[in-house]
């Protein structure tokens, strides 16, 4: 291996504007530090943005939408041949399984991060089956399988996916700047036209299923019988947009409930609501949550994996059944209801959040990426 400046290659299936791709600049950075960086993504979007800013070389390849795949599963190969990277890191699905064909074929070494896992969707016979594949294929091949929780690692030990000795956890990082709220609550009230009094409730994230704010809307009528005045901001786009509000629109609803779109400031949502929801139905990690706790505004999240290990219950937020509106319903209305409990579930949030803090965290990625880089034979990188 070339020792002097080890290349690193990161891929990612798809660029969006989510945590995940977030995160992934994070582990790009870090990567720098060791040498050149390289970032191949699908499609264009915040990763492909940062590495224009950053000034890393990347490029687009076909890896977007699965009728694509085989052609960037090319297009990976031949830009590992060509650059013949010391590492690769495959950052989530569908890095994971279309990653390891592409380092077998080229003897690339490389890290496997388990993002946007494929058993949360297992449904049926042949989709669990499939989802099995997808992520025993990269966990068999990869130096190290990166959790993003203890929960995540869990699952994977459990389902006999990956060896215990090579799966280990490091969440998502934060700069401390991005862990600090914009201004002061009455600040952010006045700058987003809200009113000193008002009540309003946040929740912030991709309009895609596995966010299920269908729960998330069905608990809202029994918010709005206990608190009249309330009002429901969601933040971030989506395939479900349309969907999404014509369900508001059927439940008349659609006058308490606003659908921002994509905004980039949301940590000054998050510091102006009384409460931050988030229903998904899985989560890697709870990138949001962790934003949301760091604004010292309480937490209504689902007892689901990521967000249950970001998320402590009755210390930092209250964590509820999946898919229970219910129970939604019940955690919204009693922090809305309860402004001690809400303050101290808030303070103890904003501390629990700069457990996250890139400082803290930044060491375990630095010393993965050299131990990787440390183990990597000449046969294997080509160089």
């Amino acid at each position: 291996m070339k020792t002097g400046n080890p290349l690193t290659v990161h891929f990612i299936h798809k660029d969006g504007h989510g945590g995940g791709e977030r995160s992934a600049a994070d582990w790009i950075e870090i990567a720098l530090e060791f040498g050149g960086a390289r970032v191949l993504h699908g499609s264009n979007g915040f990763l492909g943005e940062w590495c224009n800013r950053n000034g890393v070389p990347h490029r687009s390849i076909a890896t977007d939408r699965k009728g694509r795949v085989p052609l960037g599963l090319c297009q990976l190969t031949a830009e590992l041949a060509r650059l013949r990277p010391a590492l690769a890191v495959m950052h989530g699905q569908w890095a994971g399984p279309v990653g390891t064909i592409a380092c077998g074929a080229t003897g690339t070494p490389f890290i496997y991060i388990a993002r946007w896992c494929a058993f949360h969707t297992d449904r049926g016979i042949v989709r669990t089956a499939l989802n099995r594949w997808c992520e025993r294929i990269p966990c068999s091949r990869a130096r190290s399988v990166v959790c993003l929780s203890e929960s995540t690692r869990k699952q994977f030990l459990d389902r006999g996916l990956c060896p215990a000795d090579r799966a280990v956890v490091i969440p998502n990082m934060f700069r401390r700047a991005d862990l600090t709220p914009p201004c002061s609550r009455a600040d952010c009230r006045r700058q987003l036209g809200w009113t000193a009094a008002g009540m309003y409730v946040v929740s912030a994230g991709r309009l895609e299923e596995e966010k299920n704010y269908p729960a998330l809307l069905r608990s809202w009528p029994v918010v709005l019988a206990a608190h009249p005045s309330a009002q429901l901001w969601i933040l971030g786009s989506g395939s479900l947009d349309r969907e999404l509000k014509a369900l508001a629109n059927k439940m008349e609803i659609s006058g308490s409930v606003h659908f921002a779109g994509r905004v980039d400031d949301v940590m000054r949502w998050f510091t102006a609501a009384d409460v931050a929801v988030f229903a998904s139905r899985y989560e890697s990690f709870g990138r949001a949550a962790v934003e949301a706790m760091a604004c010292g505004t309480p937490v209504v999240a689902t007892l689901v994996d990521g967000l249950k290990d970001t998320v402590i219950h009755g210390q930092t937020g209250l964590l509820v059944p999946e898919g229970d509106p219910a129970k939604i319903a019940a955690a919204v209305c009693s922090l809305l209801g309860d402004a001690a409990t809400s303050s101290r579930l808030g303070e103890a949030g904003r501390l629990r959040a700069l457990e996250f803090d890139f400082e803290r965290i930044s060491p375990l990625v630095r010393d993965l990426i050299a131990a990787a880089l440390r183990t990597a034979s000449p046969d294997e990188t080509g160089n």
